[in-house]
């Protein structure tokens, strides 16, 4: 200890300082490869991008966290509703374009869920849609964040670049509420939890124009098996989610 140092400035808990000033730090410890290997450089290239846009974020809370909650990700086109049809047709009413039995699926999951939504389109066209279905002034639930487009990023994949949905995004934005272990995301594409693929359940893609679209009942047990299966799991990627399917069925 150099003579004259101000005991309180001895040590700083990194908890009390902003992220900017925080180091960039890769924890290589679960890596199944070796440091500067061409998959580690990988790797590390995720991460460094992974906190390069949870800093530019800044997630911005519409309402706050609760306690006792798990977090539900929730994809918007062709899984909660389809809005690629409404950018190419002003005659779909509201009550196609969106997925049958949204309100009531949500409002169910709110009871053991705080609820974000993610979509691979622009903010204009999220807030448009949210604003007509009254998704964000509903008392039945709430929506907590929202992320466009503009938080997803390319990884390398076998044919070509794929953009992601990286959850890391948010758990780094909210360190101790949010992790792995309580954290679902739901999509109609595989490929957009390729960086969390035991947190991701495959939804059926809703298409509104398609004949049978009114009859769509996904929401219905989709919302049995977050609340029945998942809901109380100490650790959610230790559920096999690609098996919901089954349960689907058996309903």
């Amino acid at each position: 200890m150099l003579i004259g140092t101000v005991e309180d400035d001895i040590f700083v808990d990194p908890q009390h300082m902003p992220k900017y000033a925080l180091p960039s730090v890769f924890s290589d410890f679960g890596c199944a490869f070796s440091a500067g290997s061409a998959e580690w450089t990988k790797a590390k290239a995720i991460d460094d991008r992974v906190d390069q846009i949870a800093d530019a974020a800044q997630i911005t809370l519409i309402h706050p966290f609760r306690a006792h909650t798990k977090l539900l990700v929730l994809d918007l086109d062709h899984t909660l509703m389809d809005i690629s049809a409404t950018k190419t047709s002003n005659d779909i009413p509201i009550s196609r374009f969106h997925r049958p039995y949204i309100h009531e699926f949500l409002k169910l999951v709110h009871q053991r869920y705080d609820i974000g939504i993610w979509s691979q389109t622009s903010w204009r066209w999220i807030e448009i849609k949210l604003t007509e279905l009254g998704m964000l002034t509903t008392p039945d639930y709430c929506i907590n964040f929202i992320l466009d487009k503009t938080s997803m990023f390319s990884v390398p994949d076998q044919a070509k670049p794929i953009k992601v949905k990286a959850l890391d995004i948010i758990w780094r934005s909210f360190p101790g509420r949010w992790h792995a272990k309580n954290t679902l995301h739901v999509d109609d594409l595989e490929r957009n939890f390729k960086l969390n693929p035991l947190n991701g359940i495959v939804i059926s893609r809703y298409d509104c124009q398609h004949a049978h679209a009114p009859d769509d009942q996904e929401l219905v047990h989709l919302a049995k098996y977050l609340l029945h299966v998942c809901a109380d799991l100490y650790d959610v990627t230790q559920c096999a989610h690609t098996n919901w399917t089954t349960h689907r069925s058996t309903s």
